[in-house]
């Protein structure tokens, strides 16, 4: 018997594929399109599950060790890139804890898109809540 229905995709299926896409874009909605499932599944997950959030965590850092690295290759035959990133890298991108500005923006996204969902927003009002919070934790 067929239905309208979308399936849900198998949880262990979706996961790795998931994280695969996550890894290689940084990118929330395209990981979520990669792997079949919504965004609201995958943050859903992300909460209920530590070793999910775990690879969530560490797939996002891979993508952006992936992405410092070639801005730093790239930098070599462009002395504009190459200016900017000596500039963040001379302590401005760097937090005192460790934390790079980077970490400190998803960390801010994705808790303010939890606590919009808990209150019930609009895609415009999280949106708009988001962009607030991500500029005041940067000093934007």
């Amino acid at each position: 018997m067929t239905t309208d229905k979308k399936q849900r995709p198998n949880t262990g299926e979706w996961r790795g594929v998931f994280i695969a896409a996550l890894r290689n874009s940084a990118n929330v909605r395209a990981a979520c399109q990669q792997a079949g499932v919504s965004r609201a599944m995958a943050y859903k997950a992300r909460s209920e599950y530590r070793r999910f959030a775990a690879q969530w965590d560490e797939a996002l850092s891979d993508a952006v060790d992936y992405l410092a690295g070639e801005a730093w290759r790239r930098a070599s035959v462009s002395d504009t890139l190459l200016i900017y990133l000596l500039k963040i890298h001379g302590g401005a991108f760097w937090r005192q804890d460790g934390h790079s500005r980077v970490d400190v923006t998803f960390e801010v996204r994705e808790e303010t898109e939890r606590l919009a969902r808990a209150k019930g927003l609009t895609e415009a009002e999280t949106a708009s809540a988001v962009e607030e919070a991500v500029r005041l934790a940067t000093g934007g």
